[in-house]
């Protein structure tokens, strides 16, 4: 349990970081 409640987090980390990096490029565009 405790490494999937990890996994998940550690994908929820990468999906805001992209989330937020296309943001920023839509910005800067």
């Amino acid at each position: 349990m405790v490494n999937i409640y990890l996994s998940l987090e550690k994908i929820l980390d990468v999906i805001v970081w992209f989330y937020t990096y296309k943001q920023e490029m839509c910005i800067n565009t």
